[in-house]
């Protein structure tokens, strides 16, 4: 199971974004197919501070590529059982960089995996 758990991670960390249109800005429901989640999420996600897209005078959320690679890793982490709450904070803690962090947290995760098979 841990294997299998780090190669899922690993797999849905490198999907090809490069797929996308060239754009820098994404409406909420392109975000969603792009990631692979629903609409309903990416706006919980955004009332829990992780996803913050730029409004438009028309009131349309616009999701920079940056905000939808977030919300790739975000989804990623969810699906492996990590909270938001552990997440919120890899992603907005200080010392180590974000990578570093969540590569903490992914780590953390494998062995309470380990310590539940057992």
């Amino acid at each position: 199971m841990g294997t299998i758990f780090v190669r899922r991670i690993w797999t849905d960390l490198n999907l090809n974004i490069e797929q996308l249109s060239p754009r820098q800005d994404y409406l909420i429901s392109e975000v969603a197919e792009h990631v692979g989640t629903t609409v309903r999420a990416l706006r919980y996600y955004e009332d829990c501070g992780l996803l913050h897209p730029v409004w438009t005078k028309g009131n349309v959320r616009r999701y920079s590529r940056e905000c939808l690679e977030t919300a790739r890793l975000v989804r990623c982490l969810r699906s492996a059982g990590i909270g938001v709450a552990d997440i919120l904070s890899a992603l907005n803690g200080s010392g180590r960089s974000p990578s570093e962090r969540v590569a903490v947290l992914v780590a953390r995760r494998l062995d309470a995996i380990k310590a539940e098979q057992r």
